[in-house]
């Protein structure tokens, strides 16, 4: 059982897996709260625009068209 834990922290894959885990911690840590936020709106104006692409103009613009008697139809 000893032996079998010490090959796992000799072996070159071990560390390497700790390596690329405290990268990406030092990764995180390093991402300031402001990148945090412009990537949350960055994310919803994409998905309002996948949204406004799929149902089209809203539709108070066709209300907008001025409608009286000096305007025919």
């Amino acid at each position: 059982m000893i032996g079998s834990t010490v090959r796992k922290l000799l072996s070159p894959a071990t560390w390497r897996s700790l390596w690329e885990t405290l990268e990406a911690i030092e990764a995180a840590l390093a991402t300031t709260e402001a990148e945090i936020h412009d990537r949350r709106i960055a994310r919803l104006e994409a998905e309002m625009a996948e949204l406004r692409a799929r149902i089209g103009p809203p539709p108070l613009a066709a209300q907008s068209r001025p409608v009286g008697p000096s305007c025919p139809l």
